[in-house]
Formats: C-alpha cells, sequence, structure tokens
C-alpha cells in the first residue's frame, strides 16, 4: 500500500481549497510513479523557463 506524504496532504488540501473548478478544468487520474515524475519534470521545466524568460 502506497502513503501519502505529509507534505503532499498539505499541498493538495490548499489547492482543492482554493482552486475555482466552475473556471478551471480539472481532470483527476491516479499516475503510475514513472508518469509523475515526467509531469512534475515538464512542470519544474515550464516554471524555471519562465523564470529565466522574466
Amino acid at each position: 500500500m502506497q502513503q501519502t506524504g505529509i507534505y503532499e496532504q498539505l499541498i493538495t488540501k490548499l489547492v482543492e481549497s482554493r482552486l475555482d473548478r466552475e473556471r478551471f478544468y480539472v481532470g483527476e487520474r491516479r499516475l503510475s510513479s514513472a508518469e509523475a515524475s515526467i509531469w512534475l519534470s515538464r512542470f519544474l521545466s515550464n516554471i524555471r523557463v519562465s523564470g529565466i524568460s522574466g
């Protein structure tokens, strides 16, 4: 059984409480560890590019 970390739980609760689901589409599904790492890498890469671009 996979356990969820405390920081993951806190971040998830924070995002869920502040996300306007009427305004934004949110798709939910389980990810494998490999798939999750790919999505996280893409996300962090986009943040890095945005930070460099100014």
